[in-house]
C-alpha cells in the first residue's frame, strides 16, 4: 500500500488545518421588523420570540482555535480549494476528511520518531521482512543496544522496550509471537521519504 506523496505533506498540512482550526464564524440571526412609538425597530429572531440561541457544536469547538494567524491561514486554504476547483459539499468533505487522517499520522510519526531508539528502529526493520516470530526473536537487538548504551538502558528492561513498540502501534502481539503492524510498515516507509536517519541512539 502505497501510503502517501509525502513531497506534497505540506500543502496536506496547510488544507487540513481548515477542519481544526477554523475561526467561528459570526452567528447572523433573522432580523425582524416591528413598528412602535418610536418608529421603526429592528430586533433579532430569538430576542422576538423569547427563545436563547445556543451557539451549535461546531461553534463551541472552534471558538478554542480563535486566533490571528489562523484567520490568515485559512484564507490561503479556503483560496487553494477554490484554485483546484474543490467545491463546497461532498467532494470538498472527503479531500479535508482524508487529508486530515494524513495530518494525524503525521504527527503520530513525528512524536514516535521523537522516542523511538534506535534498536527500535532496527527490529522493526527485521520484523518487516521477517514476519510473524517469537517475542524473544527481538532481544538481541536489545541485549546489544544495553551494553553498548547501558546508562541509557539502566533500569529499563526488554518488556518495556517491546512494550513501547506496541503502544505506538507499531507491532502486533499474538501470544508469543510479535509482527509488524501496518501502522508500522508505514512508518518505515515514512522515515526513508522523509530522509531521517535509522540511526538513533538507543
Amino acid at each position: 500500500m502505497e501510503f502517501l506523496a509525502w513531497p506534497v505533506v505540506v500543502l496536506i498540512l496547510g488544507i487540513v488545518s481548515i477542519v481544526v482550526f477554523r475561526q467561528p464564524l459570526t452567528r447572523f440571526l433573522d432580523r425582524a421588523e416591528k413598528i412602535g412609538k418610536g418608529g421603526i425597530q429592528a430586533v433579532t429572531g430569538g430576542q422576538a420570540s423569547g427563545v436563547e440561541v445556543k451557539p451549535s457544536p461546531a461553534d463551541e469547538l472552534l471558538k478554542a482555535f480563535d486566533n490571528a494567524l489562523l484567520v490568515e491561514r485559512e484564507k490561503f486554504i479556503l483560496a487553494e480549494l477554490e484554485r483546484l476547483h474543490i467545491s463546497p459539499g461532498s467532494d470538498r468533505e472527503r479531500v479535508l476528511i482524508r487529508l486530515l487522517a494524513s495530518l494525524s499520522l503525521v504527527q503520530s510519526f513525528e512524536r514516535t520518531y521523537t522516542l523511538i531508539w534506535g534498536s527500535q528502529i532496527t527490529a522493526l526493520q527485521f520484523l518487516n521482512s521477517a514476519g510473524a516470530v517469537p517475542a524473544q526473536f527481538l532481544r538481541p537487538w536489545y541485549d546489544q543496544a544495553a551494553a553498548r548504551e547501558p546508562e541509557v538502558y539502566d533500569g529499563y528492561t526488554f518488556d518495556q522496550w517491546l512494550g513501547f513498540l506496541q503502544a505506538s502501534f507499531l507491532i502486533l502481539l499474538s501470544g508469543e509471537n510479535v509482527s509488524i503492524s501496518l501502522e508500522g510498515r508505514e512508518f518505515l516507509k515514512y522515515l526513508l521519504h522523509q530522509g531521517y536517519t535509522l540511526y538513533k541512539r538507543g
